[in-house]
């Protein structure tokens, strides 16, 4: 379908574990996979593992984790995809690491389509030990390569005869010029940089002191680094895989959407890459005991007080807003039993045009449907439409009424349609 099986999935195993609903199940599998997450950190870093904590109070990672989004678990998998290839690096003979290789890799597609690139990393690793004249760890990245390769093309492939798309979905050419997609970018890429607050609430010359005090804060660090280790490059340093997986999903993701359409620059993009990025920075800062000033506890305290003072107190003041501005902002478990409510009319084995996505695993027994629009399609009249939906075959059709519609994106019969009919909630067409 539009989305790989791999989250649905584990969201339903928490639900059948723990009877929780689908909302709390997939939030305590955000707790999980941090727990695990952080037990990765202590194993690696030892003594060290909470400095990378703070990495889970970046602006991009904290909301990736709240919302209920697939990244949250391709962030976890692509941890364990590069520490499999950090421990492979000096334990080529040891297949348990290579099983560990293919298995994330799986793991991390599943997750999100773009975790194919996955196959590159191993790539670049094969062409890497074969310059180096090790044929033996060549041969198992190239069999690496192969069985996720293989393993992706197949459930595309299968994506392509049940739906006609290798990806569920139409996947047009991007709308935006490249002078907008550079700027969308910028302005993606900053706020991953600026880790700590959203960019757009922020003057200029707050994100030019910003950027200077971090840019002189990581170069005062890395040059200090660098004065206490004794040696050049080392292929067992570990911040080396996790700049080559930060650093290639990158690319893959940028060109990826620089070539087809789909949702803007963002944190669910970018944010896969900058957690790498940092992990990669922080070990190699704080490894092998390179900098003392990284042992102090009393540092680590007064920077998550700071962090906890920005952050907190700004979040807090969105929240208020937005409640402010919506009276009938409603919790979550709140709009559950309004939507349980408002659509218990509707009959089994209906499509429902126009009908809320929650109802997508709130009631499974309906099917939600939407005319064909743009961008991805070319507009589609009432008439077809109406036409489309009796051919069909379905028991019962229903079209939902809104109270407003995308003018840009539907036919004028349509908008006109749904204009005429302000007065029901619901048109029986069949």
């Amino acid at each position: 379908g539009m989305w790989p099986l791999g989250y649905p999935v584990l969201i339903f195993c928490i639900a059948k574990l723990t009877s929780l609903s689908v909302f709390w199940s997939s939030k305590l599998l955000s707790v999980l996979l941090i727990a695990l997450i952080f037990l990765i950190f202590r194993k690696l870093f030892h003594q060290n593992a909470y400095w990378f904590g703070f990495i889970f109070l970046f602006y991009s990672i904290l909301g990736i984790f709240s919302q209920t989004w697939s990244e949250g678990p391709f962030i976890f998998g692509l941890i364990c995809f590069s520490v499999s290839i950090y421990f492979f690096s000096f334990k080529e003979h040891n297949y348990f690491w290579l099983a560990c290789i293919v298995v994330s890799g799986i793991f991390v597609f599943l997750m999100r389509y773009i975790g194919l690139f996955c196959c590159e990393v191993t790539g670049l690793l094969g062409l890497y030990y074969l310059v180096k004249k090790r044929f033996p760890a060549f041969l198992k990245m190239l069999l690496a390569s192969i069985i996720m390769f293989s393993f992706g093309c197949l459930y595309l492939y299968f994506n392509k005869l049940e739906t006609g798309f290798l990806t569920g979905i139409p996947r047009p050419k991007s709308f935006e010029t490249n002078l907008e997609l550079v700027k969308e970018l910028i302005l993606a890429q900053l706020q991953e940089i600026i880790f700590f607050r959203p960019v757009t609430v922020m003057k200029i010359y707050q994100l030019s002191l910003i950027l200077l005090t971090e840019i002189l804060a990581i170069g005062f660090l890395i040059s200090k680094s660098k004065a206490k280790k004794t040696t050049t490059f080392k292929e067992s340093d570990i911040w080396n895989y996790f700049l080559l997986v930060g650093i290639t999903y990158w690319i893959s993701v940028v060109l990826l959407r620089w070539n087809s359409n789909f949702d803007p620059f963002g944190i669910r993009f970018l944010g896969p890459a900058s957690i790498l990025l940092f992990i990669s920075i922080l070990s190699f800062i704080i490894e092998k005991k390179r900098l003392k000033i990284m042992n102090s506890m009393l540092l680590f305290l007064m920077i998550a007080f700071i962090l906890f003072l920005d952050w907190f107190p700004l979040k807090t003041y969105f929240v208020d807003k937005f409640k402010s501005s919506n009276e009938q902002l409603l919790t979550y478990p709140d709009n559950v039993k309004s939507l349980i409510k408002k659509y218990k009319v509707i009959p089994s084995n209906s499509v429902l045009v126009f009908g809320n996505f929650h109802l997508n695993y709130l009631r499974p027994d309906i099917t939600v449907t939407l005319p064909e629009s743009k961008p991805i399609n070319d507009e589609e009249t009432m008439n077809h439409f109406i036409d489309r939906m009796q051919k069909s075959g379905s028991e019962h059709i229903y079209i939902e009424i809104l109270d407003s519609i995308d003018n840009e994106s539907y036919d004028k019969s349509i908008i006109d349609f749904m204009n005429n009919n302000k007065e029901v909630q619901f048109i029986k067409l069949k």
